[in-house]
């Protein structure tokens, strides 16, 4: 919205990193775990969350890179930094044989967080903006690099803010209060998808698609958050 040389996308993404590591010591210390494991755990939580988030932003569009993948240069996924925290969790609990209802514990919370804080970044940049719209709240560019400028838009940035925002003030509740389970985590991962899935509607590039892929890849999350909603086995008490 601004004209200026500072890498206001690169600078509040870490701003997003730095305030979830804050949110996950304090977690930590509230459940006496805040030792030199969880310094480990953070390092793989990032590498998963940036190098996800870079890789599956440069496979959705290739040729917005030129078919060259730079991780500096290429955006950053929401989708993608959550299949890259999968991922590492996966890895860190095969690695170091750690209770998986930890690792939720430690990062259910950055997901909400991250993308609601990260959003702001859009804003600010016009990248993932909004649908035509004239109506109240309207905002218009006029020094985007996304060729968005002089048009009125739906400030979807803001609103998927604002949502995942209030998603993560729930999950933080319920961790702190020790109550997660199949269906805790199973009714977050579906209010994390849905909202996303829902919120796409509003995007700009989403106006002449009936489906996006985004929405596509929301599909299987939902699912699995029914899986645990309605299975009978316990997995997140696990101790494997």
């Amino acid at each position: 919205m601004i004209k200026t040389n500072l890498p206001i996308y690169s600078l509040i993404i870490l701003i997003a990193f730095l305030i979830n590591i804050i949110v996950i010591c304090n977690i930590s210390y509230k459940k006496n775990r805040f030792n030199y494991d969880l310094l480990y755990l953070l390092i793989f939580e990032h590498i998963g969350m940036v190098i996800g988030a870079k890789v599956y932003s440069y496979f959705l569009d290739p040729a917005k890179y030129n078919y060259q993948f730079n991780i500096y240069k290429v955006g950053f996924s929401s989708v993608g930094a959550v299949i890259g925290i999968i991922i590492m969790s996966i890895i860190y609990i095969k690695l170091f044989k750690i209770n998986v209802k930890t690792i939720i514990e430690t990062f259910i919370c950055s997901v909400p967080l991250v993308y609601s804080i990260g959003k702001i970044a859009c804003f600010l940049t016009g990248c993932c903006y909004g649908i035509n719209y004239n109506g109240p709240f309207s905002i218009t560019y006029h020094y985007s690099p996304n060729n968005n400028n002089g048009i009125s838009l739906f400030p979807v940035q803001i609103l998927e803010s604002i949502v995942f925002f209030i998603i993560f003030i729930i999950t933080y509740k319920i961790v702190i209060k020790n109550k997660i389970s199949n269906k805790t985590v199973g009714t977050i991962t579906i209010a994390i998808f849905v909202s996303k899935f829902l919120l796409d509607f509003l995007r700009y590039t989403h106006m002449n698609n009936i489906i996006s892929f985004n929405q596509i890849i929301c599909i299987p999350f939902i699912l699995i958050g029914l899986l645990l909603i309605f299975s009978k086995k316990e997995y997140i008490n696990t101790q494997k």
